[in-house]
């Protein structure tokens, strides 16, 4: 077999060759085209970055791929042959949604990861990698295409994770890209409720306020309305009144006819 080329660049094949059984396989790689002129058959494999044309009469028993196009010429036989494309590395990375409302249970799904890549029908696995933006990796787990979070994730503990992904194709071309991870804020109940005075002397006017309510809630800057509920505890409410955030006794108070009273309060946010 004759060839000429460079290192790096094209290749070309003169003469004949005659290579058709399992042992004799002839594999070509070329950086640049390839141009196969021989006139016996073949049994190849050739893979180039650029063009491949086939010359000639002979029959071809292989695999053909490149980058650029695949061109015929002549009277060619191709017998269990794989003609495909130049694989060539993945482009982008996308994570779709990107987001998460705050205490999901653990191991929810995130979101999905996809891939673009030159090459149609190539299939991807992915993995967390470390590199820049991989800071929160081992908050999550990727199964499949799909990101996982770990733990129940809380808003207004921390509101955005960073991660670093690769998607890796069947022969091993990968892309990596930092992601970042949103968690949204979900609005959650008040966990307490504070009187700031529980105490009175006896015989203050009817009208009086006793104390001030405030409320304990996950979420800031949020308000709140009061009101007096029935329930356990609610025994004397209709003793007292609510007026925006002050509990005021609806009566002058005796202590020798009665000196504790049991309320029961709902706060309620925006």
């Amino acid at each position: 077999l004759l060839a000429t080329g460079t290192k790096n660049g094209s290749v070309t094949f003169n003469g004949s060759t005659k290579t058709v059984t399992g042992t004799d396989q002839l594999q070509v790689i070329a950086q640049g085209n390839i141009t196969y002129n021989g006139s016996a058959n073949t049994r190849a494999s050739f893979l180039s970055a650029g063009t491949f044309t086939y010359n000639g009469s002979s029959t071809l028993y292989g695999s053909i791929g490149a980058k650029g196009d695949i061109t015929f010429n002549g009277k060619t036989t191709v017998i269990w042959a794989s003609i495909r494309p130049f694989n060539q590395a993945p482009t982008d990375l996308v994570l779709s949604p990107a987001s998460l409302a705050e205490n999901v249970l653990g191991s929810s799904v995130v979101g999905t990861l996809s891939t673009t890549d030159p090459n149609p029908g190539n299939t991807f696995t992915y993995s967390l990698v470390s590199g820049t933006g991989a800071t929160d990796n081992a908050v999550f787990t990727i199964v499949g295409n799909q990101l996982k979070i770990n733990a129940s994730p809380d808003f207004e503990a921390k509101s955005s994770y960073s991660i670093r992904v690769k998607t890796t194709d069947q022969d091993g071309l990968s892309y990596e890209k930092l992601l970042t991870v949103s968690i949204t804020d979900v609005n959650e109940a008040p966990t307490s409720l504070v009187l700031s005075n529980s105490i009175t002397p006896e015989n203050v006017a009817s009208g009086s306020v006793i104390g001030t309510f405030t409320s304990t809630d996950p979420d800031a800057n949020n308000t709140f309305t009061y009101s007096l509920v029935t329930g356990t505890g609610s025994t004397d409410n209709t003793a007292f009144s609510i007026v925006g955030n002050q509990l005021k006794i609806n009566a002058s108070p005796d202590f020798e006819a009665k000196s504790s009273y049991s309320i029961r309060v709902r706060t309620t946010d925006q």
